[in-house]
C-alpha cells in the first residue's frame, strides 16, 4: 500500500516526537487512542497505533528529513 505523508500532532522530547497524538491523512483529523507499538531505527521511529474510530495505522517519523509517513495497517 502507498504511504501518505501526513502532520502529526505529538508530544515530543528535546530532539524527537516521542508519542503521536493525532495526525492529519485527506483533510481528516484522526485522533490516536493508543500506541501499541514503537520501535527505532537510526533513520526512523516507528509507531503503530489506534484511533478512537478504531482505525489501525503505522506512522512512521524520518528523523533526516523531520516528515512523517502513515498507511493503514490490519488490526494490531
Amino acid at each position: 500500500m502507498l504511504m501518505s505523508t501526513v502532520t502529526v500532532k505529538s508530544i515530543a522530547s528535546a530532539s524527537t516526537a516521542d508519542r503521536p497524538l493525532a495526525f492529519f491523512l485527506d483533510g481528516h483529523e484522526y485522533r490516536i487512542q493508543r500506541v501499541i507499538t514503537r520501535d527505532c531505527t537510526p533513520e526512523t521511529l516507528r509507531f503503530v497505533v489506534e484511533t478512537e474510530t478504531h482505525l489501525f495505522f503505522r506512522l512512521i517519523y524520518d528523523l533526516k528529513t523531520d516528515t512523517w509517513q502513515a498507511e493503514p495497517v490490519e488490526e494490531a
